[in-house]
């Protein structure tokens, strides 16, 4: 039997689009390490949505679930000094904890052909970035083989973290290293990393997406709201009222469940509207593909639309979102919510023709990037 691969802090909460992220991976790996059992390792610090998981695995590459990644936890006491300079020097002490508590275990990791990082927002935060950073260094110990695939990284894995750290943490994994966005690399080049500019893997499933068809018994017409955030909770029910009263066909969406499952259905009791809980990837690109209009301020919902010919509204107030938007080169972008207007949504439905183009050719133009590691194995 050929020697396993692993994939690290894949997110299986039952957002579609860590899903999606993670089929474009086993995918990629299926084709171009055959043969190779998949082991995958899922985020410690999300639970995994077995409903998700099961109509995943109906349609993806096969592997095995092999539990969760390394971990390391800060204290509630020590946590409040994130605000300080000195976090820097905590979370870099924390981080070689990690890497000494993984280090005797993680020999298990030898033998495998590589040891992959899932991609998509990763390496942030105090207790994530330093879990990912520690396990990468424990690894590194025993195998050299350490790929990730393109990910963004938030401003604050920049605030916890020094450029020197960040050199020698990004030094353990192999090149390329991909950034899904503009931003990213620019960062990460500021810190002293040569970073690649390359495009979110999901832009692989494009042969998948382009069979799938849109969802039948769907107004066209309609208007798809997937807004995540809990500042945005108020604000979105002032601006879908408004919609409603303009004549404006509108639905809510959602493509993370657990984040805003439960409150969306609240809202479109108050409103009448319907509300889309898609369990797979696959369904949601279906959902979008019968829609005239997408106002979205999640990531994954704009490349989801990006397979079908239905027009987004961009929402940058989530940087992930805002990053993509500014490198596809979108025309219209709001910056907030409270910017989306019956004037506006009607704009963006007339000019919906321009920026279908504009989303095609950035998807056409993503072949062409970098969507995986170069795999030296």
């Amino acid at each position: 039997m050929k020697n396993p691969v692993a994939i690290l802090f894949a997110n299986l909460k039952g957002n579609l689009g860590d899903f999606a992220i993670l089929q474009a991976i086993l995918e990629d790996v299926s084709l171009r390490l055959p043969g190779h059992p998949i082991h995958v390792f899922h985020h410690p610090f999300t639970a995994v949505n077995n409903e998700n998981l099961a109509v995943f695995r109906a349609s993806a590459p096969e592997f095995e679930l092999a539990g969760p990644t390394y971990s390391i936890r800060f204290p509630f006491y020590v946590k409040w000094l994130t605000r300080y300079r000195m976090w820097k020097h905590i979370q870099a002490w924390y981080i070689l904890a990690m890497e000494k508590k993984a280090r005797s275990d993680a020999i298990r990791f030898e033998q495998y052909e590589a040891v992959i990082v899932a991609g998509g927002d990763q390496w942030g935060g105090s207790n994530p970035g330093a879990s990912m950073f520690g396990t990468v260094k424990a690894i590194s110990h025993h195998n050299s083989r350490i790929y990730a695939y393109p990910f963004s990284v938030s401003a604050q894995a920049f605030r916890f973290n020094s450029p020197m750290a960040i050199r020698e943490y990004f030094a353990e994994i192999r090149a390329p290293i991909i950034a899904r966005d503009m931003m990213t690399r620019n960062n990460l080049l500021t810190c002293g990393v040569d970073a690649t500019f390359g495009n979110d893997c999901v832009f692989a499933l494009g042969h998948i997406a382009d069979k799938i068809p849109p969802m039948p018994h769907r107004d066209l017409c309609r208007v798809i709201l997937i807004v995540t955030g809990s500042s945005n909770r108020n604000r979105l029910q002032i601006v879908a009222s408004g919609l409603l009263s303009a004549g404006i066909p509108i639905e809510f969406m959602t493509t993370s469940p657990p984040e805003d499952a439960e409150w969306f259905e609240e809202l479109a009791r108050r409103l009448g509207v319907p509300v889309r809980t898609p369990v797979s990837w696959q369904e949601a690109v279906g959902e979008l593909k019968a829609s005239s209009l997408i106002v979205t301020n999640r990531l994954h919902a704009m490349i989801f639309s990006c397979f079908g010919n239905t027009a987004i509204l961009p929402i940058s107030d989530r940087a992930k979102a805002g990053a993509l938007a500014e490198d596809m080169g979108l025309i219209d972008v709001a910056h907030s919510i409270e910017e989306i207007s019956p004037d506006r949504v009607r704009k963006a439905i007339a000019n919906r023709e321009l920026t279908i183009k504009i989303m095609h050719a950035y998807r056409a133009q993503s072949q062409n990037e970098m969507l995986a590691p170069a795999f030296d194995v």
